[in-house]
């Protein structure tokens, strides 16, 4: 999960716990039917099924094999921890290597291309990325492609079937990405719902972009600085903006200034109650990273619903 909208998302995690009452999961066993092949950094796949319709739920590696031994033994059960499709782009070093001047999605799969990731599915990109020069040591392919998205004011990450996905910034207003994938709320036809998690999100009143290989462009927003004071955001917070057109920088810098200068409610979390309408788990089974959703609300007032 990102903790804000200026974060990437980062290798995505979770746990798969195996039953193990005939010890087949224990690496050591060697009578177990997968002995000698579980090992650290298997890869794994995570489905689905309802209405003979399967759906990919996660795909990557496993970290490691742990044994729990529960009530006296009795009870032999292995929770895997999981690491999604990332993994490899982590700990691939760039070092050596050059890329020109081109897209943010041409920029991506050079990358994805050297890194030896080919299940990818990639949006062009509007902004044109600097060229790297020749890498130094501890460029690692994930760091920088996470720059290169960020640069874009894109997203990049890994979906449940191991797809590299890239959208960039014009992918959520145009085309599929205008597509409301699920109406989350307590009304017939939406998926039922607790615990929704609503905070105001980040305000910045003045935002700060460097050109790559230039200089600074500042905007502010006054109305925002008269309301939560002098509140700065050097963008991208983490990583470098890979982006050399002045005008470019100062444009991202504006738009950032506007849409923060007066924080809107975001929904942070919200856990999906499948089982309540069991008619709903297609659309919910169908969501992945980046899928549109609308939450709908509805509150009371003296017992009575007042509003959405």
């Amino acid at each position: 999960m990102r903790s804000n909208e200026f974060d990437q998302p980062n290798t995505a995690t979770g746990q798969l716990v195996l039953r193990n009452k005939d010890a087949r999961f224990i690496p050591d066993n060697t009578s177990g039917p997968y002995y000698g092949k579980l090992k650290k950094l298997r890869r794994v796949r995570v489905r689905a099924q309802w209405a003979g319709v399967t759906y990919n739920r996660f795909w990557g590696y496993v970290d490691d094999w742990p044994q729990t031994w529960a009530q006296g033994g009795r009870d032999q059960t292995v929770t895997l921890q999981l690491r999604d499709g990332f993994v490899p782009l982590e700990t691939y070093d760039l070092v050596g290597q050059s890329f020109g001047g081109t897209t943010s999605g041409s920029a991506i799969s050079s990358i994805l291309t050297a890194a030896g990731v080919t299940a990818k599915s990639l949006d062009a990109g509007q902004s044109t990325i600097a060229a790297s020069g020749t890498l130094s040591s501890s460029a690692f392919a994930l760091n920088r492609i996470h720059d290169i998205a960020a640069s874009e004011n894109g997203v990049c990450f890994a979906d449940g079937g191991g797809t590299v996905q890239f959208h960039d910034r014009r992918h959520r207003l145009t085309g599929a990405g205008t597509v409301t994938s699920a109406t989350i709320g307590d009304a017939a036809g939406e998926v039922p719902y607790i615990d929704p998690e609503p905070l105001y999100g980040d305000v910045w009143p003045i935002v700060r972009v460097t050109a790559y290989g230039g200089t600074a462009e500042v905007s502010t927003n006054t109305a925002g600085t008269a309301s939560y004071f002098q509140r700065t955001l050097n963008f991208p917070p983490s990583g470098q903006y890979l982006v050399s057109s002045q005008t470019e920088a100062r444009s991202a810098a504006q738009y950032l200034a506007s849409r923060y200068s007066d924080p809107a409610t975001r929904v942070r979390q919200v856990t999906l109650l499948g089982g309540r309408n069991p008619a709903m788990w297609p659309t919910i089974l169908g969501l992945d990273v980046s899928s549109r959703v609308l939450f709908r609300r509805r509150f009371l007032s003296s017992g009575t619903v007042a509003g959405t």
